[in-house]
């Protein structure tokens, strides 16, 4: 039902935006066979016939421009239609009526005239109604049939010949008519269907972007409640420090508080995550020296490579760099403690180096590396290469 509402707004678009150019051809077409049989043909009859079309014309305008700037649904469109097909039709039997006075006996030039011109208005009515088969067929069978039935009733053998040709011609335009308007039906039927799609996955898209701001804003605004109780495991973890244990127990509780610190930092990153995605994190962007970055990130993390027997090397870097220095600092504390955590022997060297007109800041270490294919997953959110816990 909607798909066919829809191409009726269609059909009426396409003959309403057709109009002007067939009343003016076919008007065009009138005088000219006015001006080509007035020697052959009474005046008074062609005067008569230019009259109709001139007066049909006259009709057809006022409604054209009535429905010229409206929004064209099911009883708009259904309206039009309407109103075209019995313009159509009084088109065709102006047309039709013409038969019964331009085959000037005798004149086989004029007959044969006459013929083309009915030709030339059917082909022309194929193109500007041939998507409405009403309005089509409301010209074409008025206008042909008796332009056929003209011809033969000459009673001569050139005259049944064209009869005959002009029967062929008409059953042509007919399976034309046909195949162009399954063209145009298909044609629209897979623009309504991509529209609906669209609609479908814009529906779709939106509803998946307010899901995912709404889970970032509830995380962002959240993070003070959520960081709580993992504070408070790390403190609780942190008392049994002073609490003379077996080698055994402290061996297991060293597990949990390398866990606990794990799992501190991954939340950690989350929250730090969906606050970037809610907008709640603005960049402050400034001109800072990367040395004491660098130089904290050497105090913080040479304990823990120490531990682990890893050599940490940063390299000295007198370079300024514009940005945000809180997020380039978090950003190279996160990939010095990934490689700390992740190589069990050789080194880690931070350093900086300019590069076509820019610097780029490096961490080289000697772990397990990321397996080739995964390198292009781990920039997911939240995604884990080998999912270790290490």
């Amino acid at each position: 039902m909607q798909f066919q509402q829809s191409l009726e707004a269609e059909q009426a678009r396409f003959i309403h935006r057709s109009v002007p150019l067939a009343v003016i051809g076919g008007l065009l077409a009138v005088c000219l066979t006015v001006v080509v049989f007035r020697d052959v043909v009474p005046t008074r009859l062609l005067y008569w016939w230019l009259g109709a079309f001139l007066l049909l014309t006259a009709a057809r305008v006022p409604g054209w421009i009535r429905f010229r700037g409206v929004q064209f649904g099911p009883e708009t469109s259904r309206r039009w239609l309407r109103e075209a097909t019995v313009a159509s039709l009084a088109s065709g039997l102006l047309w039709g009526i013409g038969a019964l006075f331009l085959y000037p006996e005798g004149q086989l030039l004029y007959q044969y005239t006459f013929v083309v011109t009915l030709i030339f208005m059917a082909v022309a009515c194929l193109f500007s109604y041939g998507p409405h088969f009403p309005t089509f067929a409301a010209f074409f069978l008025p206008a042909i049939v008796p332009g056929i039935v003209g011809m033969a009733v000459q009673g001569g053998t050139p005259q049944n010949a064209v009869a005959v040709g002009l029967v062929m011609i008409a059953m042509v335009l007919l399976w034309s008519r046909h195949s162009l308007n399954v063209l145009f039906t298909r044609s629209w039927y897979l623009r309504f269907e991509n529209l609906e799609l669209i609609d479908q996955l814009t529906v779709q898209k939106n509803d998946a972007v307010a899901a995912n701001t709404a889970k970032t804003r509830f995380l962002a605004a959240a993070s003070h409640d959520l960081r709580q109780p993992i504070h408070a495991l790390n403190l609780y973890l942190g008392a049994f420090s002073q609490i003379r244990l077996t080698p055994e127990t402290t061996s297991i509780l060293a597990k949990v508080r390398q866990c606990a610190l794990i799992m501190d930092e991954m939340f950690r990153t989350l929250l730090d995550v969906s606050k970037l995605d809610a907008g709640a994190v603005q960049p402050r962007i400034s001109v800072f020296p990367l040395g004491p970055i660098f130089a904290r990130i050497k105090v913080e993390f040479e304990p823990q490579a120490r531990a682990k027997s890893l050599e940490l090397r940063v390299l000295r870097c007198s370079a300024f760099a514009k940005s945000d220095s809180g997020m380039v600092e978090r950003v190279l504390r996160n990939l010095v403690s990934n490689a700390v955590r992740y190589t069990d022997h050789g080194r880690i060297v931070l350093g900086c180096k300019r590069h076509n007109g820019s610097l780029r800041i490096c961490v080289y270490d000697t772990g397990v590396g990321i397996d080739a294919r995964e390198q292009s997953m781990v920039f997911e959110e939240f995604y884990q290469a080998g999912n270790q816990v290490r």
